[in-house]
């Protein structure tokens, strides 16, 4: 099982437009340097909301396209908030899993379901049309950059 990178997107803080980048240095226990998760922001999301460290998120491009298709709209991925996007590899079979994007090695935790905050963000109803679709949440074993156009391969 093996895919590709095609995007990379970070938001510096809440609430603000995600931004394209071409690479990212991922830090192993902190995220995505620049992203509004990165240190001491991601450890305060996993207390306040009981979840798997946000380190980094991805999205399968296919994702995106099938639900785009199949609910007669465009979705893309900075309207997800989700870091990487993916092609080619089933990501939702990354749960649980080791794998590495270029020289970053990941462990994936958990889907990244989309949530009501998301859904309003956009005024569409994301819920429905990205459950178990949305992503996966991963935590960071090996520090490194990631760029476009890497290899995802699991380990």
């Amino acid at each position: 099982m093996s895919g590709e990178v095609k995007e990379i997107w970070i938001a510096p803080e809440p609430h603000v437009p995600m931004e394209e980048r071409s690479e990212v240095e991922a830090v192993v226990g902190e995220g995505l340097v620049g992203d509004r998760y990165f240190r001491s922001a991601n450890k305060f999301s996993v207390e306040k909301y009981d979840r798997a460290p946000r380190e980094m998120t991805l999205i399968q491009s296919e994702a995106l396209i099938n639900a785009g298709e199949e609910f007669g709209v465009s979705l893309t991925p900075d309207m997800l908030r989700r870091n990487v996007v993916t092609s080619g590899i089933d990501l939702n079979g990354l749960v649980g899993k080791r794998f590495q994007i270029g020289e970053v090695e990941l462990e994936g935790l958990e889907l990244c379901e989309p949530c009501q905050h998301i859904s309003d963000m956009n005024g569409l109803p994301l819920i429905h049309w990205m459950l178990h679709r949305a992503g996966l949440r991963a935590r960071i074993t090996r520090s490194g950059k990631i760029k476009k156009k890497d290899p995802v391969r699991v380990l």
